[in-house]
């Protein structure tokens, strides 16, 4: 599995957020990566025909 380097100049600020949280660097990493990916993630949209005709049907993120 691919395990991506995070940039050194990133580590101190991880460090002292997962400190002052009582986390793992890991969790909290794992965790703000959730966080952009859900918000990033594209909206689903497609169709279907119901009787009234063409209906959108939107896919919407998890909260």
């Amino acid at each position: 599995m691919y395990s991506p380097k995070i940039p050194e100049h990133l580590i101190p600020r991880l460090y002292q957020a997962a400190r002052a949280q009582k986390r793992p660097m890991t969790r909290l990493a794992a965790d703000a990566i959730q966080r952009y990916l859900e918000e990033h993630e594209p909206v689903e949209v497609g169709y279907v025909l119901t009787e009234q005709g063409r209906d959108c049907l939107r896919r919407t993120r998890a909260a």
